[in-house]
């Protein structure tokens, strides 16, 4: 039987596995090309998300753009600060990430990621 921090794991993956990827994509595709809406997405993802393509995250998760310097929009800070302003720097944590992205060298370059910390 799974410990506290695996099954915690578990059923956290299991919320983020059930964003509507393809939503995701769809947005990522819309962004691409259109500057003013990546820059109000870097601001309010999951309103833009919501607003562009009915996109509903699971509670817990949140969206960032990523560039291809690997920089998170919005900014997001490392876990450690997340757990420090959350009063929970004493506790065992785990994040859970999964990204969605395309283009390439001939083609601009979008990333997103369905992110959450999760904390024992």
């Amino acid at each position: 039987m799974p410990g506290l921090m695996s099954a915690k794991i578990n059923g956290f993956s299991g919320s983020v596995m059930s964003v509507d990827f393809d939503k995701v994509e769809e947005l990522g595709n819309k962004m691409v090309n259109n500057q003013s809406l990546l820059e109000e997405f870097k601001k309010s993802p999951e309103q833009v998300a919501f607003r562009e393509v009915a996109l509903t995250l699971p509670q817990g998760t949140h969206l960032h753009f990523i560039d291809r310097d690997n920089n998170y929009f919005p900014p997001e800070g490392d876990a450690v600060s997340q757990l420090l302003a959350e009063g929970n720097a004493d506790r065992s944590w785990s994040r859970i990430e999964t990204r969605v992205g395309g283009g390439g060298e001939a083609s601009p370059t979008w990333c997103i990621g369905v992110c959450g910390l999760c904390v024992s």
